[in-house]
């Protein structure tokens, strides 16, 4: 954790100084949206857990979690005049973790990732 923690105040982040983690969890998104519907989760908090017993995503999409998959959830608070953004900005986070993944395994060849 300490190494993570380090790399966020190397580019003066706000995301992820707030890490939730459990092994298992019933789904990341669902203690995401609760805690934030409590106004006790910061902006830029993140829910991670190694396996989900009810995996769920926007829009109620439900799906498995099998084991060695990454499985997070992000609480970012948008003004309510840019939320349009929300769809721009899961697609922008998806290619921002397959690029953090492709450097550290230090490859330049696509890495073979599922994004759900």
């Amino acid at each position: 954790p300490q190494a993570f923690y380090n790399h966020l105040i190397k580019f003066n982040s706000t995301l992820g100084h707030v890490l939730i983690y459990s092994p298992e969890m019933s789904s990341t998104q669902n203690i995401c949206k609760n805690l934030a519907s409590m106004n006790v989760l910061p902006h830029g908090s993140l829910i991670v857990t190694d396996s989900q017993i009810s995996g769920r995503g926007r829009g109620s999409n439900t799906w498995d979690s099998p084991q060695g998959c990454l499985m997070f959830s992000m609480n970012i608070r948008v003004p309510k005049n840019k939320t349009h953004c929300l769809v721009v900005i899961q697609y922008v986070v998806a290619m921002a973790v397959v690029q953090g993944i492709r450097n550290v395994l230090h490859v330049d060849d696509p890495v073979h990732i599922k994004i759900k």
